[in-house]
């Protein structure tokens, strides 16, 4: 079922349209990085997708736009990614972030 549902929403996204299948393609694999699971990216990809398919970038597609962003964000510093990310290039994590990640997580 894990493997079957993100596929299946990815083919529907496809099949909504070309913005649609951009976006849930983007979104999607942005979620299965952070977060283990693609399908609530792909369901993002698709609302954006229809929204700027039937009305355009309009403000509400601008402020939906905005909240996916922020919600990525915000989920990947709070899961660990940037540190995550940063310790997969081989890089040193700075001091400064440690410290911020250990002040926000109550460590």
């Amino acid at each position: 079922m894990n493997t079957v549902m993100p596929v299946l929403f990815w083919l529907a996204a496809i099949d909504a349209g070309k913005r649609s299948g951009f976006w849930a393609t983007i979104f999607g694999g942005l979620a299965q990085l952070m977060m283990g699971n693609a399908v609530p990216g792909l369901v993002l990809g698709i609302l954006i997708g229809k929204g700027v398919e039937e009305s355009g970038w309009n403000r509400v597609t601008k402020v939906m736009m905005a909240a996916i962003i922020l919600l990525f964000v915000l989920s990947g510093f709070f899961r660990g990614f940037d540190m995550k990310v940063l310790q997969s290039f081989q890089l040193v994590i700075p001091n400064w972030l440690d410290i911020l990640h250990n002040t926000l997580s109550g460590k």
